[in-house]
């Protein structure tokens, strides 16, 4: 029992907690999945593996689509969106933030996992869920989810306008989702 606790190092982190130390490792965290996140896109872009431990798999899609997969490691990537969206739909949204949780979003939808997107999709409608029954007024829920089709909106005009073969790929999405 000793060891399957440790393997997942319940310990450290309840010790860092305890210690209030758990801000000072995210604020190292963040940094390096910034980093392997920016990387995973490129790797998606250009075709190459740019991170170790990755592998891209040419994976074919329904409507007769041919895509690049990335399987590899985007380092919390997705904890860190999720937290922003957390602050989002609890206090207040802040200008650097809709930038990082873009780039968090990103290596997400290019990996063309479904099940991924069903995970974060629920996470985000379980926060949404947990805060309207705190707050219970139609103010504080229309406030984040008006955040959150404005940073769709963006996220779908980054994708649109700036990756490459951007018609294709949301062709080859919307294929995945059907």
């Amino acid at each position: 029992l000793k060891d399957f606790w440790t393997s997942f190092m319940l310990f450290p982190f309840l010790f860092l907690i305890y210690k209030k130390g758990l801000p000072y490792l995210i604020k190292i965290m963040l940094p390096a999945s910034i980093i392997s996140n920016v990387l995973y896109i490129a790797s998606y872009i250009l075709g190459v593996a740019l991170l170790p431990e990755i592998s891209i798999v040419q994976t074919d899609v329904p409507g007769g689509y041919q895509v690049n997969r990335i399987f590899g490691g985007t380092f919390v990537g997705e904890d860190f969106f999720l937290g922003f969206v957390f602050q989002w739909i609890t206090d207040k949204v802040r200008p650097y933030q809709v930038v990082l949780a873009l780039i968090f979003i990103t290596p997400h939808i290019l990996a063309l996992g479904r099940s991924a997107w069903v995970t974060l999709l629920f996470a985000v409608i379980v926060m949404f869920v947990y805060n309207f029954l705190k707050q219970r007024t139609f103010k504080d829920f229309a406030k984040p989810l008006m955040v959150l089709v404005f940073f769709s909106a963006v996220l779908v005009y980054v994708f649109v306008a700036y990756f490459p073969q951007s018609d294709y790929l949301s062709d080859a999405i919307g294929a995945r989702v059907e």
